[in-house]
């Protein structure tokens, strides 16, 4: 099996678990859009995101892996900093074929907003991600 056949299997399962998040979307119990409770903070990390702002510039060398998600984070993320995992985040980005400046045009244009759009645009990145070996929680969204 090849690299982007084993990316297609990813991209599938996720897929799938969105699928299921979006079943479960704005109940009653839930107030929560499915871009909520799959992705999260994960817009703070991609591309025009505000981790990457010139106000966090010199946090880039900082542990990507912070204390509080060290017990369950990924092998991939933990010793990486946060420049190494904002460069994955890239990278994966264009192995699924995508644009970064679309990535932060949707960026600017929903700022401070919950980002559904965002998060169907880089679902195939997030497939790419975990075929990395990043997991979905908490590496993505915390």
């Amino acid at each position: 099996m090849g690299i982007e056949d084993e990316i297609a299997e990813y991209r599938t399962r996720v897929e799938e678990e969105v699928a299921r998040h979006k079943a479960n979307q704005r109940t009653e119990q839930n107030p929560y859009s499915w871009d909520a409770s799959y992705l999260d903070n994960f817009a703070f990390k991609l591309p025009g995101g505000w981790l990457r702002s010139e106000d966090y510039a010199n946090q880039r060398e900082n542990p990507a892996c912070s204390n509080d998600i060290a017990a369950c984070a990924s092998e991939r993320l933990k010793g990486k900093t946060r420049a190494e995992f904002f460069a994955d985040i890239d990278q994966a980005i264009e192995m699924a074929g995508l644009s970064i400046q679309r990535v932060e045009e949707i960026q600017q244009q929903n700022r401070g907003q919950v980002m559904p759009d965002l998060y169907e645009y880089v679902l195939p990145a997030v497939a790419v991600l975990l075929w990395m070996g990043y997991k979905r929680d908490p590496d993505l969204m915390r």
